[in-house]
């Protein structure tokens, strides 16, 4: 018997209340030639039954690295391109197909990102109007493309526009990859904590060009467990410190050890890390962190990111404005944090 063209890659670590319906949006897709690899921390009758009725293969791997657990998944997929997707999301119908599809058409093309929609804990769609949401979905919204796009991670005018909409390389349930891309990195993966949703794409940039398709392709579901989605102010702070610092370590992982010098998604990275440390370093909670420390060089170089400016800057007094204004901050905060 053949290998599948496509690897369903789906992991769950304590949580079981959603996986059911993600598992039945890949057993109703419209393209068939796929198999699913689960890996969970936990057995559930009715779960570990679904699996079982379908031929789906499942690995318990009780780690709290999301790398590692990913990792064990890839380990046992057969498939020429892995799709991601998490236990609390679901794929559109066609999702699978449109993945084959684009593949398919771009040979030089090594990883998919494609677009959400929006569905409560009810499994309902929610309308971008909706109180509750409203904010959450306009953050989405804005740092999405709206268009189809061919990225090229060598291309310093390509990676300009990843900066423009932060990166386009967030939630792992968007996100396809050619599988020889990845299998001989999950060394580096098994040590990821956090940023899986960075480490994909970064890889993907090492052997070939990456594509972002506005097809809405997948159903992101917004709850309160959600790692990335706070809900309340007292929410935001509680999750942020530990989520932050473990972020930090995965980004230096993916930068020193996992891409290329002239991967430009570097900076793509850099953007998200330094913000980072400079938030640990500068909030009133950041004196926790005695390890992390922004140096002033660094608040320049996120200065630049922030005005998009990689390697050569047209706005310099909005440069120096900024880094003078955080340099201030970083200097406040470590004189109050030594009274």
């Amino acid at each position: 018997m053949s290998n599948p063209l496509i690897s369903v890659a789906i992991v769950a670590y304590n949580r079981r209340q959603f996986l059911l319906s993600a598992l039945k949006s890949v057993v109703n897709q419209t393209f068939k030639d796929y198999e699913v690899v689960v890996a969970k921390n936990f057995h559930d009758q009715a779960i570990d039954g679904f699996i079982t009725k379908y031929g789906f293969k499942e690995v318990f791997i009780d780690s709290r690295y999301y790398g590692e657990q990913l990792a064990a998944a890839i380990e046992e997929s057969k498939g020429n391109i892995i799709s991601f997707l998490e236990d609390d999301d679901k794929f559109e119908p066609d999702k699978l197909h449109w993945v084959k599809e684009i593949f398919t058409k771009y040979k030089v093309i090594s990883y998919v990102h494609d677009t959400r929609k929006y569905i409560d804990e009810e499994d309902k769609l929610i309308s971008p109007k909706d109180p509750k949401y409203r904010s959450i979905i306009l953050f989405y919204e804005k740092i999405t493309p709206h268009r189809d796009i061919v990225i090229n991670p060598r291309s310093i005018d390509h990676v300009r526009y990843l900066l423009k909409y932060y990166g386009v390389i967030s939630t792992v349930s968007l996100m396809s990859i050619r599988a020889e891309c990845i299998r001989d990195k999950l060394k580096q993966l098994k040590r990821i904590y956090n940023g899986c949703e960075h480490f994909i794409p970064a890889v993907a940039g090492e052997c070939g060009l990456l594509y972002h398709t506005a097809r809405r392709l997948t159903r992101y579901r917004l709850h309160s467990s959600n790692v990335s989605i706070a809900f309340s102010d007292a929410d935001r702070l509680r999750r942020m410190l530990f989520y932050y610092r473990k972020c930090i370590d995965d980004y230096k992982l993916i930068v020193n050890e996992v891409i290329s010098r002239n991967n430009n998604l570097k900076f793509v990275i850099k953007f998200r890390e330094l913000p980072f440390k400079y938030t640990l370093s500068t909030n009133k909670f950041g004196g926790i962190f005695k390890d992390v420390f922004i140096r002033p060089g660094e608040i320049y170089e996120l200065c630049k990111l922030e005005n998009i400016c990689i390697d050569k800057c047209h706005n310099n007094h909005r440069l120096l404005f900024c880094f003078s204004r955080k340099l201030a901050r970083l200097l406040y905060a470590t004189t109050v944090r030594k009274k």
